[in-house]
């Protein structure tokens, strides 16, 4: 982000498999217990945090697609 001097130093993103909780069943609006994909990420500029993110996704509606290069 060249006009605000911020260099990106780094992030660091992880999956895991979870089961929803009373809470996050609700607001999912599904069973409790039901199996979910948890994302958490964190990202660094140089100078200091740019993105903490923690993500529920039903794993029956969950889709990835990876770009490398």
């Amino acid at each position: 982000m060249k006009e605000y001097e911020l260099k990106f130093d780094r992030a660091d993103e992880t999956v895991e498999t979870v089961v929803a909780d009373f809470i996050l069943a609700k607001i999912l609006e599904i069973p409790n217990g039901t199996s979910l994909i948890k994302l958490f990420r964190s990202a660094v500029f140089s100078k200091g945090p740019a993105e903490c993110s923690e993500s529920y996704i039903r794993s029956d509606l969950l889709k990835i697609t990876f770009r490398i290069g």
